[in-house]
């Protein structure tokens, strides 16, 4: 319990800060702060469903299956954060749009990769045979990172309800405090989540022994 509490105080500090320290948003409001918690879970979804690919690779052409706990800490992540990011997105739709729900680009992109995940536990789940458990589910892995890049990509590439990425290199969208928020934010959860991966994986070693 002492490895998690530094990062969940910085994470709970940088709630705290997206709450008091910046303002609501002119057309929004409140419901605007969501975005603290939605863009921080998005973005851990991916990272962690490519790490999660990247010990796939290593599992399958370098044959290395002591990687195979880390893979499994990380797609176990990649679950919680990318239905985060869905919950989080379908209550910030309900004001904005006036829906829950809708079968756009990015919401649908992002619950492929959230069923792609699932995918990956059901091959854990039911497959007996350690070794063909491990290659498919090193395969299922591989295939779900592919979705990332349409993810990200899908509100440039096809018509969206969505908003555009407000973040990008060379322009000022959005204000300096809700970025520099949204930054601390978004490294908070990613702090927290390595710390989540770090005692996952402990536990995981433990089972084995």
């Amino acid at each position: 319990m002492r490895t998690i509490f530094l990062p969940l105080i910085i994470l709970i500090s940088a709630w705290w800060t997206a709450l008091r320290a910046v303002g609501e948003d002119i057309e929004q409001g409140i419901i605007y702060r969501i975005l603290y918690v939605h863009v921080p879970s998005a973005w851990c979804s991916f990272l962690w469903v490519i790490l999660g690919a990247i010990f796939a690779c290593f599992i399958l052409y370098k044959g290395k299956k002591s990687l195979e706990n880390k893979m499994q800490a990380a797609m176990e992540l990649a679950t919680i954060y990318s239905f985060l990011s869905l919950a989080t997105g379908s209550i910030w739709g309900k004001p904005t749009w006036g829906v829950w729900w809708d079968w756009e680009p990015r919401l649908t992109t992002t619950l492929i990769l959230f069923l792609s995940t699932l995918g990956y536990h059901g091959t854990r789940l039911f497959i007996d045979a350690p070794y063909r458990r491990t290659f498919i589910s090193s395969i299922v892995s591989l295939i779900t990172v592919i979705n990332v890049p349409l993810v990200y990509l899908s509100v440039n590439l096809w018509r969206s309800l969505h908003q555009v990425q407000s973040f990008i290199v060379g322009k000022n969208v959005v204000s300096s405090d809700i970025q520099s928020t949204l930054i601390f934010n978004t490294v908070a959860m990613t702090l927290f989540s390595a710390t989540l991966y770090y005692l996952r994986v402990q536990k995981l070693n433990q089972e084995e022994i």
